[in-house]
């Protein structure tokens, strides 16, 4: 069932990728799901974030895109129990460009914290990553 759901949500992010507020709220999902580390490795093979950075990418005005779309590469950057998934979610996040999303974010949303801080924790964990 969560496997369905993860695609389904994944593949809105595909089709709507021009709204920001299915990005957000798909990342919120998606955040979500990762807390589970089964569903955690399913989510990054279903292409997941190359899809959260395109959308990111699509909407840097949009703080609730930015905002949940850190949030969720930061959960999949600390995925507590499933240390071998980090090394992917770095390798995506820089393949598809993440760290000028990050940056672009920031700068965007100077008075948005959650998002300062969810870009803050991610360069944190990406940095650890590496």
């Amino acid at each position: 069932m969560a496997e369905d759901g993860l695609q389904t949500i994944v593949t809105a992010m595909r089709i709507h990728v021009m709204v920001p507020d299915v990005i957000g709220w798909a990342c919120g999902a998606l955040t979500g799901l990762s807390a589970h580390s089964i569903i955690l490795v399913s989510i990054l093979e279903s292409g997941a974030v190359p899809e959260i950075l395109k959308g990111m990418h699509a909407h840097p005005t949009s703080s609730v895109a930015q905002e949940y779309g850190c949030d969720c590469l930061l959960c999949l950057l600390d995925p507590h129990d499933a240390e071998d998934a980090v090394d992917k979610v770095v390798a995506d996040i820089i393949q598809h460009d993440g760290v000028a999303a990050f940056v672009a974010a920031m700068r965007a949303h100077p008075s948005v914290p959650e998002v300062q801080r969810h870009v803050c924790s991610a360069f944190y964990h990406l940095l650890v990553g590496l």
